[in-house]
């Protein structure tokens, strides 16, 4: 699916940014938060589980 794109226009950052709307940079950055406090506290992370998770949490409507 697309996701993956995404996922490597996230990562990679910078210049790529600017092709993603507002609420899926949010988005990101939720994630990117939550896989922090994971590794802190030693527990495991799923990327497309959280992600799931987190598209649901935003926008019920998409599911």
């Amino acid at each position: 699916g697309h996701l993956v794109p995404r996922d490597l226009l996230w990562f990679f950052g910078g210049d790529c940014l600017h092709f993603m709307a507002d609420e899926e940079l949010a988005l990101y950055q939720a994630l990117e938060e939550r896989r922090h406090e994971a590794q802190e506290q030693g527990e495991p992370f799923d990327w497309v589980e959280e992600k799931q998770r987190l598209h649901l949490a935003q926008d019920p409507s998409r599911f």
